[in-house]
């Protein structure tokens, strides 16, 4: 892992492989067997389970910046209670990552048992 990165850069990093996902699978040919499109919701599950650890580690930096008054306003509002606003929603984003990840892996049972058919017919794993 480079470590000279900060977590913006990463996060930046993984919003681009998300954007450059879509570009690649505009067209339905992308996924020319079910075993591509369930390995593709097998890599949204393992996001979706490491998402969670990133949201908890922001919280406890921002925590910490708290912690020792290294955040201020620019609007003048209360530091804590924006801090708590925050950590709320970070709350509520992991909840809302569980419900997806949730419906992926209900998603996969599927998918995992389908089978695609070759040009001449014959069963394509």
């Amino acid at each position: 892992m480079d470590q000279d990165r900060g977590p913006a850069q990463h996060s930046d990093d993984a919003a681009e492989a998300v954007r450059q996902l879509n570009h690649a699978t505009l067209s339905t040919s992308a996924y020319p067997y079910p075993g591509e499109a369930s390995k593709t919701v097998l890599g949204f599950i393992d996001m979706l389970n490491r998402l969670p650890q990133s949201l908890d580690q922001l919280a406890a930096g921002l925590r910490a910046l708290e912690g020792r008054g290294g955040i201020v306003m620019d609007d003048g509002s209360e530091v804590s209670e924006q801090v708590s606003i925050v950590l709320r929603s970070l709350l509520n984003a992991k909840e809302a990552l569980s419900t997806a990840r949730g419906a992926l892996q209900e998603a996969s049972t599927p998918l995992f048992h389908m089978g695609g058919v070759l040009a001449d017919g014959d069963d394509a794993v």
